[in-house]
C-alpha cells in the first residue's frame, strides 16, 4: 500500500537529508497510533511513540510522558505539524 499520509513528516526527513533543515529527526510522536507519519518513521529507522489521552488520561501525565521522551531522545528542537 502507497503511502498517502504523513508528508509532512516525509518533507521534514528529506529536508534533514538533503541539508535544507540543518538537523536530524531524532524521534517522532504522534497522538495518533495509525498516523502515516508513524509508518514512514518505521520506513527510515526512526523512532516513535504514540502518546494521547488515550495512553495517558490525565493531561498532567501525558504532559510529563511527552517531556520525558523528548528528554531521552534529547531533542532540542519541536516541531508541530500534521492534522
Amino acid at each position: 500500500m502507497p503511502l498517502t499520509k504523513g508528508t509532512t513528516f516525509q518533507a521534514v526527513l528529506d529536508a534533514c537529508m538533503h541539508d535544507a533543515i540543518p538537523g536530524r529527526v531524532c524521534v517522532l510522536i504522534s497522538n495518533n497510533s495509525g498516523s502515516g507519519a508513524i509508518r514512514r518513521a518505521e520506513a527510515a529507522g526512526v523512532p516513535w511513540l504514540h502518546f494521547s489521552s488515550k495512553t495517558h488520561p490525565d493531561p498532567v501525565d501525558l504532559d510529563r510522558a511527552i517531556r520525558a521522551a523528548l528528554s531521552n531522545a534529547d531533542v532540542d528542537t519541536v516541531l508541530l505539524a500534521g492534522s
